[in-house]
């Protein structure tokens, strides 16, 4: 990890920080897991120093009023800091909120704030974020959200949009599972007779499983397929329905979307329960999802890092080992808008992702008009 700046260097301290929300309609709506979402609500954060530097992220809200916890966690615990020294102003945020809780939306409020810290300080000091952090390749590979079921399109045309990406040189590619059953085996059998070879696929589950029993009920209508992964069948947490799928199941699993619990990612590690580390730069923030990744390579397990891509280039590119980074098409996508709010950034193409040589994380947020 990149230490803070010596204590005789210049001062350059936060003076406001700002979290605003902005929702974007999708064109039609969209079913992850047992949820249908017909918009996006993204919260956007930016931290200004005295010297006029500004510092950005942005999420997904998930339905959590995070704007006003940022903002009043910026207010008291940021402002007035040296804006230089992230790892101490985040060690402060989790210290000083330890009452207030240990994980989800808390924590994700102090990942944002710690995100946009050290863009701040990269665009500072005139760097991008992945070469501060350490610099390793700034090329990686990129997994393409590639469909996601829809009661009013056949199977068929799903099948063909998803063949369509992998014919156009992305290798990885992922739907999210379908929670009615036949229309999901059908699905699957058009892509395991049709998905060019080298082309693996990713099925997200959103935690739609309670048990093991029920995740092999599904799992076992499924036909053979190239797959990378099945992705967050459980809720994080739970822990012995990962023992008791691994000890029934063959197939590689992923897990950690909106985990902000490292505790979490340890004891799944641990148990020896899945095969990819999904990280999420919006619930660990940078300082985190560095922690996360030694700990994964540790027990040399790759990592995955959930959407954003435009801030998990950075933390992709900043290690030797590298990391697959979740994206979207470039060209626009009916999943996530997150593109309209953003100018500049990291972005995928023809399955790989290249972190900017821009300052910082690359990126501003588009004025709401």
């Amino acid at each position: 990890m990149s230490r803070d700046r010596p204590d005789s260097a210049v001062v350059d301290k936060v003076v406001d920080v700002e979290a605003h929300l902005r929702t974007v309609p999708l064109a039609a709506p969209v079913s992850v897991g047992t949820a249908p979402i017909s918009e996006r609500e993204y919260v956007l954060v930016t931290v200004h120093s005295a010297s006029g530097a500004t510092g950005h992220s942005y999420a997904l809200t998930r339905s959590v009023p995070l704007a006003g916890m940022i903002t009043s966690l910026g207010r008291g615990l940021v402002i007035g800091r040296d804006g230089d020294r992230v790892v101490e102003l985040h060690d402060q945020l989790v210290r000083s909120t330890v009452a207030a809780g240990r994980t989800g939306a808390l924590m994700k409020a102090i990942g944002l704030l710690d995100t946009a810290l050290w863009d701040l300080k990269a665009r500072r000091l005139g760097v991008p974020l992945w070469r501060l952090l350490g610099g390793g390749s700034a090329t990686n590979t990129a997994l393409l959200v590639a469909a996601y079921p829809d009661p009013n399109r056949d199977v068929a045309e799903l099948a063909e949009q998803v063949l369509a990406y992998a014919l156009a040189g992305w290798r990885l590619v992922k739907i999210a599972r379908d929670p009615d059953a036949d229309r999901m085996q059908r699905w699957l059998a058009l892509l395991a007779r049709a998905l060019p070879r080298g082309v693996s696929l990713v099925v997200d589950c959103a935690w739609a499983y309670r048990t093991a029993g029920e995740a092999l009920a599904d799992f076992s209508r499924w036909p053979e397929l190239p797959l990378a992964w099945v992705e967050d069948p459980f809720a994080p947490e739970n822990a012995e329905a990962f023992v008791r799928l691994r000890a029934r199941c063959d197939l590689p699993i992923g897990a950690g979307d909106e985990v902000a619990d490292l505790h979490v990612l340890d004891t799944l590690l641990r148990q020896r329960t899945i095969d990819v580390v999904r990280l999420d730069t919006s619930c660990l923030g940078v300082v985190g999802c560095r922690e996360a990744a030694t700990l994964a390579c540790a027990w040399g397990v790759p990592v995955s890092y959930h959407v954003y891509p435009e801030i998990s280039a950075h933390l992709a590119a900043s290690r030797p080992e590298g990391a697959i980074v979740e994206s979207f098409d470039p060209q626009g996508n009916p999943y996530d808008p997150s593109r309209s709010i953003l100018r500049g950034g990291a972005v995928a193409e023809g399955g790989r992702i290249t972190a900017t040589e821009e300052p910082g994380l690359g990126f501003s947020f588009v004025a709401d008009t």
